[in-house]
């Protein structure tokens, strides 16, 4: 990976089920960020580099915009247009106190001297423990933005009031009233509350600060202080950081864009996804990085795989050597498979923060308990979060439900130098988890891939219990074993050679059907 995730799998769910309540983040992950190990020691590295920015490529603003636009320029723009955003260590090493007040010297006498409650206490010997009360407000997003709409004399009225980063974003109030329509700007802490710094100021202003405000604001992805997974709540117009994106493919429960998140913008880096398969007790199980919810769509995040596995027969390694490197790797991937697959048959949890539970909503994975309460991150102007109470451990019983080449994805592993790499469980969309271990499920809720689906699936009243996955893992193993044998081809001749006219529910199909 480059310093940390270089890139990441976004899965769009058309909704979420009111169910699933992992840990949210609503202050765009500012806390996470804070208090991030990487993130500081990153920043620290950065504040003792030489300024790379000394006034000779134009003003600030003009930085700020070309700052802006690196970010922007190699988006796919699959969704939405992506006006790009200002990385957050770009920030205070583009406005140093010397440059701001430099700037703030151009416009009022005697007005640099707000330099340092700007730029702050931000330096390179903090306290990794500091609150943000205790370092003390800063104003550069502000003024950043301010500078972005022309008006960096303004920032004196911030300061003044004492509207600060930390307020940011204003969140927009856009009412009918008795003679007009009105458009306000307020704090999240005191919503309908009017600011004294706004007062005078055109709506189309207010509008333009409102919309640069989000160039600066760009969230912050890790996971929870004890490595849980967060969900995320993004108003419509955040400015998601990512530096690339690409549509992927679609599934059957959603659709796959590829994409690379910004370093400074993410605390996936290599020791956290260490502690991650360490904490999910299993290499085989694909790791839920992060979810979020943006544009009404729920979407997931992953890391980013090199193909699936029938992929990785077809054209990674089409005919496999007949060594016994490859039979041995061959058979850890077998026996690791059925590891991780038994880790979701039998999986022990003592919080909302498995993978499995993670996924556990009214429309991926139905389960009969009601879910914890989440811990709010940062709800108020404390920036603390509320910490969920310890639970006792309890056994979630499961089943994946769709095992199949397509469903497994080949991680390369870059200490590996016969570059065989490791295969992941993934796609839980057709999975059911329960706390009752003799609870069967129906079968309408499985996708009935043909050619797995074992011989009972046909009988009136068939019910699926986690056997199901036991026989579909057993179709697998064939396949790998021709694989093995005789390459691709051996496995599309296979596939070809089982082809047989057989019932099917009711209508006769062909069928290349174990």
């Amino acid at each position: 990976m480059e310093p940390g995730l270089r890139f990441s799998s976004i899965n769009r769910l058309d909704h979420l089920g009111a169910d699933s309540e992992p840990s949210v983040v609503t202050d765009l992950g500012e806390y996470l960020y804070e208090t991030s190990d990487y993130i500081f020691q990153q920043t620290a590295t950065a504040l003792s580099l030489p300024i790379h920015y000394d006034g000779s490529e134009g003003p600030l603003q003009a930085r700020l915009f070309k700052e802006s636009e690196k970010t922007r320029k190699n988006m796919g723009l699959v969704d939405r247009e992506n006006t790009g955003f200002v990385p957050k260590l770009e920030q205070p090493r583009i406005m140093t106190e010397s440059l701001v007040a430099e700037e703030l010297s151009k416009i009022v006498k005697n007005l640099e001297e707000y330099a340092s409650n700007i730029c702050g206490c931000l330096t390179q010997d903090r306290d990794m423990g500091e609150s943000h009360e205790q370092r003390g407000k800063t104003f550069r997003k502000i003024f950043a933005t301010l500078l972005l709409i022309e008006l960096p004399g303004e920032i004196r009225r911030f300061i003044e009031e004492g509207v600060c980063d930390a307020d940011l974003p204003l969140m927009k109030s856009d009412e009918t009233g008795q003679s007009a329509r009105t458009f306000s700007l307020y704090r999240k802490t005191a919503p309908g509350v009017r600011m004294k710094c706004f007062e005078g100021w055109k709506r189309s202003t207010l509008e333009q600060f409102e919309k640069y405000q989000w160039k600066l604001v760009s969230p912050f992805f890790s996971r929870g202080e004890d490595d849980n997974t967060m969900h995320w709540l993004f108003q419509d117009e955040v400015i998601l950081p990512f530096t690339h994106q690409e549509y992927a493919h679609s599934g059957a429960h959603g659709k796959d864009f590829k994409v690379k998140i910004h370093p400074e913008h993410h605390g996936f880096h290599e020791n956290k996804e260490f502690r991650m398969l360490r904490r999910l007790s299993h290499a085989h199980l694909i790791s839920l990085l992060a979810t979020y919810q943006y544009g009404g769509h729920f979407h997931l995040i992953f890391p980013w795989a090199e193909c699936d596995l029938r992929t990785y027969w077809e054209t990674k390694n089409p005919n496999p050597p007949h060594d016994i490197d490859t039979l041995l790797w061959m058979a850890r991937q077998c026996e690791g498979i059925a590891e991780g697959l038994d880790r979701i048959h039998h999986h022990e949890t003592s919080s909302m923060s498995s993978i499995i539970l993670d996924f556990s909503d009214g429309d991926l994975m139905r389960s009969p308990w009601t879910p914890m309460t989440p811990s709010l991150m940062n709800p108020g102007p404390g920036r603390r979060s509320s910490v969920a109470k310890p639970r006792a451990s309890r056994i979630v019983f499961g089943r994946h439900g769709d095992i199949k080449p397509t469903n497994l994805l080949w991680f390369p592993d870059p200490t590996d130098s016969n570059g065989k790499g490791t295969i992941k469980i993934c796609d839980f969309g057709a999975g059911e988890f329960s706390t009752d271990a003799s609870s069967p499920s129906s079968s309408d809720s499985i996708s009935h891939t043909p050619p797995y689906r074992p011989p009972e699936s046909d009988l009136p009243d068939f019910t699926v219990t986690n056997s199901y996955d036991v026989w579909t893992l057993g179709c697998l193993y064939f396949e790998f074993i021709t694989w093995f044998m005789g390459g691709f081809n051996l496995v599309e001749d296979f596939k070809t050679h089982r082809g047989t006219l057989q019932a099917v529910r009711v209508e006769p199909m062909p069928s290349s059907r174990y």
